[in-house]
C-alpha cells in the first residue's frame, strides 16, 4: 500500500450524510452532496457553492491554516459543474476522539483546548439573535423541538420511558432558571459559537489544537451561550466512557462539589423506623427547629439572621415559609446525586452532629446515595456554617488540602471529624 509522508494511506476516502471527503496526499477534499434534509438544501450547484464558501470562513476562526479554501471542480468543457473545500490533511492517531477511546493521557491537550476556546468566545460576534438564542424562551423552543424528533422515533430507536425521563428532567431544568440565563446574556455570554463540538473534529497537534467542522448551514443552531460548546464536548467524552474528563481538569479549580441538601433522603421519626423525607410532618420540622438555635452564643448568631432575612419575607409573604418548607421536604434530588456518583466527582458532604433538622439518616443516606464520599461532620447545629463562619472557613480549606493531597478521587478520602475551634482531624 502507498502511504503518505505521516504514515496515513496516500488516498481514502471518508462519506458522511452531506457530503464526501477525499484524502490525497496531505490533503482533503470536500464534496457537498445535492441532498435535500429538513435542516440542509445543497440540490442547487449555488446552494453548495455558497455552504462551501461559508464552511471555509466560519471553520478558519478556530483552524486558519487548516481551511486552504473553495476549488471549482470543472466538466470536460471547462465549466464549473462543482465545488470543494480544501483542507490541509491532519494526522489521524491526533484525533481526540481515537486518543480518548485509547485511554491515553490528554488532559494537557484538554487544558489547551480550554484556552482556544476560551480566547475564541472572548472574540466571538455578539448579536441581538445571540442574546435571544441564549434565552429561556428559545431553549425552551428548541427542547420542544428535539423531544418531538425524539417521540417520533419511540420504539425503533429509543425507550418510551427514556425520552418522558429526559424530557420531563430538561423542561424542568429550563423552567426554574429563567434568571440565570438572562444574567448570563446581559454579561455578554451569549455569541456566535461552533454549534457542533465534537471529539471527532478535534485534532491535538504539537503546536496547538485544531477544531474543524463547526456547524455552518444553519447560522440559528450555532448562536447561543458559550457554555453550549463546552456541555456539547462534555457531553461527546461522557459518550467516549472517559466522564471524569468532562468534569475535571488540573489547570481548573480544584474538582470538590459540596452537597447541602436534603432532598431524596431519609428521616426517622421513632429513632427505629426509616421513613423518606417527604413523610416528615411540617410541624416535626418547627418541633425541632429551636435545637438550631442553642446554645445562647449561637442563638446571638443565627437569631439576627433569621430576624432581617426571613421575617421580613414572611410578613410580606405569610405563606412563603410553608411553602419553602414543603418544597424542601418534597424534593427528590435522586438525579442529580446518581449524576454525581456516576460523573466520579470528589464530592465532601457536611454535617453537624448536633443537627436534629437534619437528621443523622438523612446524612448518612445522602452519603451512600453518592457512593460514600467524604464525610465532615462538626460539633455543631443546624446553624453552625453561620454560628461560626470562620470555623466554617477552615473547614473549607482543610478539605480543600486533604482533597489535592488524595488526587480528588472519590472513595480515597477519609471520613473527617471537625471540632468547631479546633483544626480539621482525619479519623478514618
Amino acid at each position: 500500500m502507498t502511504t503518505g509522508t505521516a504514515g496515513w494511506p496516500f488516498a481514502a476516502v471518508r462519506e458522511t450524510h452531506t457530503g464526501v471527503v477525499f484524502f490525497v496526499g496531505d490533503r482533503a477534499y470536500k464534496l457537498k452532496k445535492p441532498v435535500h434534509y429538513g435542516f440542509v438544501d445543497f440540490r442547487s450547484r449555488e446552494a453548495r457553492l455558497a455552504a462551501c464558501r461559508r464552511e471555509v470562513e466560519l471553520n478558519r476562526r478556530l483552524a486558519p491554516d487548516v481551511y486552504l479554501g473553495v476549488a471549482d471542480v470543472l466538466d470536460a468543457g471547462g465549466r464549473a459543474c462543482d465545488h470543494l473545500v480544501v483542507m490541509r490533511r491532519l494526522p489521524e492517531d491526533r484525533r481526540l476522539a481515537d486518543l480518548v477511546a485509547a485511554g491515553a493521557p490528554v488532559e494537557a491537550e484538554l487544558g489547551r483546548l480550554a484556552r482556544l476556546l476560551a480566547e475564541f468566545h472572548a472574540g466571538a460576534d455578539r448579536s441581538a439573535r445571540a442574546d435571544e438564542a441564549a434565552g429561556s424562551e428559545a431553549l425552551t423552543r428548541r427542547w420542544a423541538a428535539n423531544s418531538a424528533e425524539m417521540a417520533r422515533l419511540v420504539g425503533p430507536v429509543f425507550d418510551a420511558g427514556v425520552v418522558d425521563r429526559v424530557d420531563r428532567l430538561a423542561r424542568r431544568y429550563l423552567a426554574g432558571r429563567g434568571p440565570l440565563f438572562g444574567d448570563r446574556v446581559a454579561a455578554g455570554r451569549a455569541c456566535d459559537g461552533h454549534g457542533d463540538l465534537l471529539a471527532e473534529d478535534i485534532f491535538c497537534l504539537e503546536d496547538g489544537p485544531r477544531v474543524l467542522d463547526c456547524l455552518e448551514f444553519d447560522d440559528g443552531l450555532r448562536l447561543g451561550d458559550v457554555l453550549a460548546d463546552v456541555a456539547f464536548l462534555a457531553m461527546d467524552l461522557e459518550r467516549l466512557g472517559r466522564p471524569e474528563l468532562a468534569y475535571r481538569h488540573p489547570a481548573a479549580v480544584d474538582s470538590l462539589v459540596l452537597v447541602n441538601s436534603i432532598g431524596s433522603s431519609t428521616w426517622s421519626g421513632s429513632g427505629t423506623t426509616l421513613r423518606t423525607m417527604s413523610q416528615r410532618p411540617l410541624w416535626d420540622w418547627g418541633l425541632h427547629f429551636p435545637a438550631a438555635l442553642w446554645p445562647l452564643r449561637q442563638a446571638r448568631k443565627v437569631l439576627p439572621v433569621i430576624v432581617s432575612e426571613a421575617v421580613g419575607n414572611m410578613a410580606r409573604h405569610p405563606l412563603t415559609f410553608l411553602k419553602v418548607a414543603d418544597i424542601a421536604r418534597r424534593a427528590d434530588l435522586t438525579d442529580a446525586l446518581d449524576a454525581l456518583k456516576w460523573r466520579r466527582l470528589p464530592v465532601a458532604v457536611f454535617w453537624g452532629k448536633r443537627d436534629q433538622v437534619i437528621t443523622r439518616d438523612s446524612f448518612e443516606q445522602m452519603c451512600r446515595t453518592l457512593g460514600n464520599p467524604t464525610a465532615v461532620t462538626v460539633d455543631g447545629s443546624h446553624g453552625w456554617m453561620i454560628a461560626d463562619p470562620e470555623a466554617f472557613g477552615e473547614v473549607m480549606t482543610n478539605v480543600l488540602a486533604v482533597v489535592a493531597e488524595a488526587g480528588g478521587a472519590v472513595g480515597e478520602l477519609p471520613t473527617l471529624a471537625v471540632p468547631l475551634h479546633g483544626r480539621l482531624a482525619a479519623t478514618g
